[in-house]
């Protein structure tokens, strides 16, 4: 709020007198503008003038007495906390201060002669990690590159620091760790005082003036306003509540009421006649303008600042910003990630636009020619010229004895290296649907680029290819030992199973066969018989004639035994040459896959029981159902519950539930099962998981 309507003059009065005396030239320049503001106006006008400035004084001496309250909080209202502020000790947040540093690591960029070192200090992160630092606005910590050391190499050479804050060492040599100084100034102990309605004393020309409801306020000068950290409130139950905002004003009353008094005096002697003139009027202002500056020197002002909290308050705390004390801390910075591949690196000649490859000690494998370049695989690159366009990378080979890249006729797009050797590479950098295969040590292309998809299964490579229109899929099979094609053809499916390769087939017809009647039907006239063929690690298939049926799923698994349905319908097992097992199997009705050594069977009667490798019926046909035994046990059910049971068949845990999932894996280590216990209408269901010990899982 101004005081003066005239602001220009009156302040300019203020400020002049502000002084015991007035020097002769400035009396001269203040009567000139006094004269030239009022040159229109009479002494009477003036009075007037005067009047309104008395009348605004008058209003600022009514605000100043007026103290303003949110109240309590709103009936029924709950009060709102937080954790009560604790400002960590200097010591704590030095240690902190100094993990961070020891994190922080630096990047090597090599442009013509010079090396250009940047870290990953960022002050966000320091920040984060030492926790309230922000409450104290402390200034980014100096980070100063002292020394490095060279890679193998015992002597450490000198940092350059630029005008712009960067730093640079006159060498390309690799870089292994940087000496730094970090200088970084912490808050000491911060103060606290404590106010309540018991204890309204001045602590630190701090005075508690109310705590009404959730309204607190405070007088103090404004140097110890500027200064605080925090106000913090607490409610009866000793909680600190939330912040709901502030306010804040200046009060200066007794500067007001010699202003007060200075214009009142004015108008009573124009008033009185003892000023007649405007000359004997800008004469009484000259002497008598009272001085701010004095007022302050004998009644600083009080600011009143006003806290409101989201409750009910009985006592507050003032925290109050402490000195900081400067801290110097030397640090070792390890690089930030391995730039060098094998021993090069990628560097810039001196404008920093043409790239070439660096070695450890600063020699220059490959001119820097390229527009770009970045490692891909080991010796393999993606680059472009300096001549093409900036999009247009290709793949280039490191000709490490000949000191030079050569073009590759592939892309790649994934640089995920499968069996420590193989990567999928693409005929088109933006199309990953046209695939070869390529050995990244010996840079073999195994597989052309021809393939839609390329898998890597135990001691096999695989080829294959749709045809949309005849819905098929070819297929190629290499080994890996020699490379050596040992199958191909339109198959379904192909599954590799250790050294055994097992192929899924179509055979349509358009008659049904007579001595087969597993089939589907397609189209109303074909009909679809599938054909299964295993094969050992040369390509030979093993099987003289196709089965009709195996688990291919799970295979031969680790007892090395398989399942398998022929074209007769007959059901037996087989080993991994695809000799039929000499098992009698009569009494079966249905044989299911060997897991751990044993093998679920259903008899005539409809029950299960368990063989073992022998062929022998080790668990009697008694129960409903029967699973994989898996982690040394196998869920069976009985009439009116499930049981885990051993391979001696002894009963580890009963469940009266139903059963709602199941795991069930071929030569499983554990397995769990979830059960339900079904709740009257209106509750939830309650669901209950074991594992393969019968334990309850949290």
């Amino acid at each position: 709020m101004s005081i003066f309507k005239f602001k220009a003059l009156f302040l300019a009065l203020g400020i002049l007198c502000s002084g015991s005396a007035l020097a002769d030239i400035e009396r001269a320049e203040m009567a000139a503008e006094f004269q030239q503001q009022f040159k229109d106006h009479s002494l009477s006008q003036i009075k007037t003038l005067l009047q309104q400035q008395l009348d605004e004084l008058e209003k600022l001496q009514r605000f100043s007495s007026i103290r303003f309250s949110t109240g309590k909080p709103a009936e029924g209202s709950e009060p709102e906390y937080v954790a009560q502020f604790d400002p960590l000790p200097a010591d704590v947040s030095n240690v902190k201060y100094q993990d961070y540093f020891n994190s922080i690591g630096f990047v090597q960029n090599i442009v013509g002669k010079v090396s250009y070192l940047q870290t990953n200090f960022r002050k966000y992160d320091l920040d984060q990690k030492v926790g309230n630092e922000d409450f104290f606005d402390s200034e980014t910590p100096k980070i100063k590159f002292d020394r490095v050391h060279i890679f193998n190499n015992s002597p450490t050479l000198p940092v350059t620091e630029t005008e712009d804050g960067e730093f640079n060492v006159d060498s390309v040599q690799r870089i292994s760790a940087i000496d730094a100084t970090a200088t970084y100034s912490l808050p000491g102990q911060v103060k606290r005082f404590y106010f309540n309605h018991e204890s309204n004393a001045s602590q630190n020309d701090i005075a508690l003036m109310a705590i009404n409801g959730s309204e607190v306020t405070l007088a103090m000068p404004r140097e110890v306003y500027d200064n605080i950290l925090r106000v913090e409130a607490m409610d009866k139950q000793g909680k600190a509540l939330r912040s709901a905002g502030s306010s804040s004003y200046s009060n200066d009353v007794y500067y007001i009421d010699q202003l007060h008094d200075f214009f009142s005096q004015a108008i009573e002697q124009v008033d009185n006649g003892k000023i007649n003139t405007k000359d004997q009027l800008l004469t009484f202002f000259l002497d008598n303008f009272p001085s701010e500056e004095a007022a302050r020197k004998t009644h600083p002002p009080k600011t009143i600042a006003s806290y409101q909290f989201s409750g009910e308050a009985i006592a507050v705390t003032v925290f109050i910003k402490p000195e900081n004390k400067e801290y110097q801390y030397t640090f070792s910075l390890k690089p930030l990630e391995d730039r060098y591949t094998d021993g090069l690196t990628t560097g810039t000649d001196s404008s920093g636009k043409k790239y070439g490859l660096i070695d450890e000690q600063g020699v220059w494998i490959i001119a820097p020619q390229y527009k770009r370049l970045d490692v891909r695989l080991g010796d393999y690159y993606s680059a472009v010229k300096a001549n093409e366009d900036y999009n247009s990378e290709q793949i280039y080979l490191l000709n490490r004895a000949e000191k030079r890249l050569e073009r590759q006729p592939f892309h790649m797009m994934s640089t995920e290296i499968e069996q420590d050797k193989f990567v999928i590479i693409n005929k088109d950098p933006s199309n990953n649907f046209i695939k070869g295969l390529l050995n990244i040590h010996t840079h073999q292309i195994l597989l052309p680029l021809k393939y839609q998809g390329i898998s890597l299964d135990g001691p096999f490579y695989i080829g294959s290819n749709y045809d949309d229109k005849t819905d098929t899929r070819s297929y190629v099979v290499y080994r890996q030992s020699d490379n050596k094609l040992i199958l191909s053809g339109v198959f379904d499916d192909v599954v590799v199973d250790g050294d055994n390769i097992i192929t899924r087939y179509s055979e349509r017809t358009t008659k049904p066969k007579a001595d087969e009647d597993y089939y589907s039907l397609e189209n109303d006239k074909v009909y679809r018989y599938i054909n299964y063929d295993i094969y050992d690690a040369e390509g030979t298939k093993l099987n003289p004639s196709p089965y009709k049926e195996l688990s291919i799923d799970s295979a031969f698994g680790k007892d090395g035994l398989m399942a398998v349905t022929d074209k007769k319908s007959q059901q037996y097992y087989i080993d991994r040459q695809a000799k039929k097992v000499d098992f009698d199997l009569s009494r079966y009705s249905q044989i299911y896959p060997f897991s751990n050594g044993l093998a679920a069977v259903n008899g005539d009667g409809g029950k299960y029981g368990y063989i073992n490798t022998q062929g022998q019926l080790v668990i009697p046909l008694i129960y409903k159902s029967a699973n994989y035994f898996q982690g040394g046990t196998a869920l069976v059910e009985v009439e009116d519950q499930y049981q885990l049971i051993t391979p001696d068949n002894k009963v580890v845990a009963t469940f009266a539930n139903s059963l709602r999932t199941y795991t069930s894996r071929k030569d499983g280590q554990k397995a769990d099962y979830t059960f339900v216990i079904y709740q009257p209408e209106g509750m939830d269901d309650i669901y209950e998981t074991y594992d393969h010990k019968g334990v309850l899982i949290p």
